[in-house]
C-alpha cells in the first residue's frame, strides 16, 4: 500500500515527490541513517550503508556527495511522526548537497566530474545528502557556483529556492526584478538561514530597501549583509518602528501574520503590498508560547507547519488571488527548484551573495 500511495504521489504532484532512486543490490556506501523517528540518538553512522541506483530509463544523474547542508526542516522530520509513504525507512536524511557528478544519463546537460548542486526532495525517497552518493532528477540538479566551495554551496539550495519561490509572484505582479528596485521590505528573523540570504538577495540583486530584525550581537552582520535599519526584536516593536512597506518576508511561519493583517496594522502599505509567510515547524521552543504557536491539536507533526496553519494559508493566500487588492498573501511550501539555482549561481558567481556558514563539520 505504501508503495501504492507513493507512486500516486509522483504522478500528482512530482516536482514535490519525484521517482525515487533504487536500492543497489551490489554496492553499499557511507551514511548517516535512521530507521525510525526520535531524538539525535535515532541517526546512526553506517560503513555499509544501502547505496543509491539510477532507475532505468530516468533522467537522474548519480552525484558523489561532497558536502550536505543542514537545516531545521531536517531534524524537524527527523523527530517526525511521518507515514512511511511519504518519509521511507530505513532514511538517510538531508535535503541539500553539492558535489561531483559520476554517472549520467545518455544525452545528459551534465558530464561527469562536474561541479553541482541541488536540493533533494524532502519527501517519497530513501536517500538524502548525508551519505556518499545521492541520485538526483537532471530537471532538479544545477552547476555549482564557481567561486566557493562545494561544502559551502551545500548550504545554499533550501534556503534560496524558498526565497526565490516566494518572491516570484511578487516581482511577476510588480512587473519584473527590474521594478522592485527602492521597494521597501521587511525580513523578519534575519539571522537565521533563509533571512541571512533573503537579506543579500533582496538588498544587493533586487536592490530592495531592506530592514530585518535580530538580537543586538548580530546587529553588524545585517548591516554588511545589505539591511538598512535593524530592529532588536526584544526592544524594538515592530508596529513602532515598520510603516507602509511594500513586502514582509516572515520566516518565524505564521508568527507575525496576525500583527500584519489587524485592523489597524499600518506594517504593510494597505494598497498592492506582499506578505510572504514560509512554512515553518511551530514545535520547539515555540510549544512554550502557548497554543496559539505550538500546540498541535490534531496530533500530527507535520514537519513544515501545523496542519491547521496550512490550510489557513492555502484558504488565505486563494482568498487574496481571487480578490486582488490591499495586501497579497503569498504562501511558501518550498520545492527543489533548478531555475532558482542557476540564479543563485549567477549571483553568488558575481559576487552578490555569499553563503552565511554557521559551523562546518567532516565526518
Amino acid at each position: 500500500m505504501a508503495a501504492l500511495l507513493r507512486s500516486l504521489a509522483e504522478v500528482v504532484y512530482p516536482q514535490r515527490i519525484p521517482t525515487s532512486p533504487l536500492i543497489a543490490e551490489d554496492a553499499t556506501m557511507k551514511a548517516i541513517v535512521m530507521k525510525k523517528h526520535g531524538g539525535p540518538s535515532v541517526l546512526e553512522y553506517e560503513e555499509q550503508a544501502m547505496a543509491p541506483k539510477r532507475v532505468p530509463g530516468s533522467r537522474q544523474v548519480k552525484v558523489e556527495i561532497a558536502g550536505a547542508g543542514l537545516n531545521p526542516v531536517d531534524f524537524k522530520m527527523r523527530k517526525g511522526p511521518i507515514s512511511d509513504f511519504l518519509y521511507p525507512k530505513p532514511k538517510i536524511p538531508g535535503s541539500d548537497m553539492a558535489g561531483r557528478v559520476v554517472e549520467v544519463p545518455e544525452g545528459s546537460e551534465f558530464h561527469v566530474g562536474q561541479s553541482v548542486y541541488a536540493m533533494l526532495p524532502l519527501l517519497g525517497s530513501h536517500f538524502g545528502a548525508y551519505g556518499q552518493y545521492c541520485c538526483v532528477d537532471e530537471s532538479l540538479l544545477a552547476s555549482a557556483p564557481s567561486s566557493i566551495s562545494l561544502i559551502d554551496a551545500a548550504t545554499l539550495p533550501l534556503v534560496s529556492c524558498t526565497i526565490l519561490q516566494g518572491l516570484r509572484p511578487v516581482q511577476a505582479e510588480y512587473g519584473g526584478a527590474e521594478q522592485m528596485k527602492g521597494k521597501k521590505c521587511y525580513i523578519a528573523a534575519g539571522s537565521g538561514g533563509v533571512g541571512t540570504f533573503a537579506i543579500q538577495y533582496c538588498a544587493k540583486v533586487l536592490g530592495m530597501d531592506v530592514a530585518t530584525s535580530c538580537s543586538p550581537r548580530n546587529k553588524t552582520l545585517m548591516e554588511q549583509l545589505g539591511a538598512r535599519v535593524v530592529l532588536d526584536y526584544h526592544t524594538q516593536s515592530l508596529a513602532e518602528h515598520i510603516h507602509h512597506y511594500d513586502v514582509f518576508i516572515d520566516c518565524l511561519g505564521y508568527m507575525h501574520e496576525d500583527q500584519v493583517f489587524a485592523a489597524h496594522a499600518t506594517i504593510l502599505n494597505p494598497h498592492r503590498s506582499h506578505y510572504i509567510r514560509i512554512a515553518s515547524s511551530p514545535y520547539g521552543d515555540n510549544a512554550q508560547r502557548g497554543p496559539a504557536y505550538g500546540h498541535d491539536p490534531l496530533g500530527l507533526a507535520v514537519p513544515e507547519a501545523r496542519v491547521d496553519r496550512l490550510l489557513n494559508g492555502f484558504v488565505r493566500q486563494t482568498w487574496s488571488q481571487w480578490f486582488p487588492w490591499g495586501i497579497r498573501y503569498h504562501f511558501v511550501l518550498v520545492v527543489p527548484d533548478k531555475t532558482s539555482l542557476i540564479a543563485v549561481q549567477q549571483a553568488v558567481d558575481a559576487g552578490l551573495v555569499a553563503p552565511v556558514v554557521q559551523e562546518r563539520s567532516w565526518w
